[in-house]
């Protein structure tokens, strides 16, 4: 049976191969083509990322609770398998699926060596592949495994203790990020309503002469494919075709594209994951639209 995810990668693919093929018979929305396609693709696949980003930092979180409980029953006398077993009807929450499967295979008789070689594969994360093999490795040595298991409780909660510090700290760059995205918007604001106006009409006494449309180079009938983007995004704002046009767009995608890439750093800064930035990245994008939507209305584009 095909997975989700894939189902939606070949959807999306379908999507963007269509977009494409409406820019090659019009080259006029072959860019925007392009970067609809783009979106459309890497976007879901992003979001799946960053779910089984979500789903690995609950394990890591619930699993020194998860020892406890079986430190618990081990030292009630209860060996190991049966620890596991009897702890498997606690909620874990999203550890919760991994500990019931564990507890299926050692009562259907699997080793407990084998059972967490398996886990330790499927977990996905360093941390917890780590800390399984040392359960492991203990279990076929010997001795007393509550003690081992109790130190990895808490080396693994010590460590989640230390991120969350990280996280509070690192918190105050996230704020600069957005606040860098708000600030770029109002350059390029700025720049649209003061500058781009002055080099419109030229200045006089100097050798600089008047700001011209880039979009004149195109030739009559021929369609520019990245001029026609532009005035595309412009009308969409309310600004008919020209040189005004072509500035609001060109900022606006400059404006876009900061916004995007900010979420992206601001989840690698927070988190350590790029993909969990792309909450951020939505975030800054809706942002920016509303911002220049806002601005339009208010006449201050152009």
């Amino acid at each position: 049976m095909i997975k989700f995810e894939n189902k939606v990668l070949v959807g999306s693919l379908a999507i963007s191969i269509f977009l494409i093929s409406l820019g090659l018979i019009d080259p006029g929305v072959l860019f925007l083509g392009i970067i609809l396609s783009t979106f459309i693709i890497f976007t879901p696949q992003m979001f799946f990322r960053y779910e089984k980003y979500r789903v690995v930092k609950e394990m890591e979180t619930r699993f020194p609770a998860f020892l406890r409980d079986v430190i618990e029953h081990v030292r009630a006398g209860s060996p190991v398998y049966r620890a596991i077993i009897a702890s498997s009807k606690i909620d874990y929450g999203g550890l919760s699926k991994e500990v019931k499967r564990i507890s299926n295979q050692l009562s259907w008789g699997i080793p407990l060596d084998k059972v967490l070689e398996q886990f330790a594969r499927r977990t996905g994360s360093k941390k917890l592949h780590m800390a399984i093999y040392t359960i492991r490795e203990s279990f076929l040595s010997g001795g007393d495994i509550s003690l081992t298991l109790e130190a990895l409780a808490d080396s693994l909660t010590a460590m989640e203790e230390s991120e969350k510090e990280r996280k509070s700290l690192l918190n105050q760059y996230v704020i600069v990020m957005y606040v860098l995205s708000l600030v770029f918007i109002g350059v390029i604001t700025a720049l649209n309503s003061f500058m781009v106006p002055i080099f419109k009409m030229g200045v006089v006494g100097a050798e600089l002469a008047p700001l011209r449309d880039p979009c004149e180079t195109c030739q009559p009938g021929v369609s520019c494919g990245i001029c026609s983007m532009y005035e595309s995004i412009a009308s969409s704002f309310g600004i008919k075709p020209g040189i005004s046009a072509y500035y609001v767009a060109l900022f606006f995608l400059m404006t876009m594209t900061q916004a995007f890439f900010a979420g992206l750093i601001i989840g690698q800064i927070s988190r350590g994951s790029v993909s969990a930035g792309l909450i951020h990245s939505i975030i800054l994008t809706l942002l920016v639209f509303g911002a220049f939507g806002v601005l339009s209305y208010l006449r201050l584009l152009g």
